[in-house]
């Protein structure tokens, strides 16, 4: 059976490290990635069946920016 992916976006490692291990446990493919910017590179080589998001990560919308990049109908968007 394939493994669903997921992507979870988080400043805080010890954030990524537990939902990392709870969800291998579970058989999910996890990638992690330390901030917004990174997120959309991972989400874009990945594309995830899941992704967990911190909305207020090194400023207070920076998680609300990388969503409406997700979320973004313009084809020319990421």
């Amino acid at each position: 059976m394939k493994k669903a992916k997921m992507v979870a976006i988080d400043d805080d490692p010890d954030i990524l490290d537990v939902l990392r291990i709870a969800l291998e446990a579970n058989n999910y493919e996890v990638h992690g990635a330390p901030s917004g910017a990174e997120g959309l590179k991972v989400v874009k080589q990945v594309h995830p069946d899941l992704i967990i998001l911190d909305v207020m990560m090194d400023t207070i919308t920076e998680g609300y920016h990388v969503s409406y990049e997700l979320r973004n109908q313009d084809p020319k968007s990421e």
